[in-house]
């Protein structure tokens, strides 16, 4: 982690802070080095919205087991259908299972997944 702040510092970010060794990062800036990760990352604005869309607010009494996905795109009604197949609580960690181990390959779409714990330290951590 301590390569990727000075990566970013280097870039002319600022205030960059990361949240748990598993790349969370926070940081502000503009312009050009704005402009290199623009297709990569989120903005305070985007992952606010993200939470305020939550399909499950019941499930924020379990913050590790509420998990938001951010998709490169929107996958098609037929993936879908192949992920409903694979619904089942993570016990020990979405990390760990067969839904987080195929999701993108049945989606066909790039995506990550935090969980509501993260999210929530992310958008205090940007000010949200």
């Amino acid at each position: 982690m301590k390569d990727l702040v000075a990566l970013l510092c280097g870039l002319g970010f600022q205030q960059v802070r990361t949240y748990i060794q598993s790349g969370n990062v926070v940081f502000r800036g503009s312009g050009t080095a704005a402009a290199l990760i623009e297709d990569i990352a989120l903005d305070a604005r985007q992952l606010a919205q993200a939470a305020a869309a939550n399909p499950f607010p019941a499930a924020r009494a379990r913050p590790q087991s509420l998990h938001l996905w951010f998709l490169e795109r929107a996958p098609g009604a037929a993936s879908l259908k192949s992920l409903q197949a694979l619904r089942a609580d993570a016990p020990e960690g979405i990390g760990r299972s067969k839904f987080a181990a195929r999701t993108e390959s049945l989606l066909g779409v790039a995506g990550t997944a935090r969980n509501w714990r993260t999210l929530t330290q992310l958008l205090a951590m940007a000010g949200g």
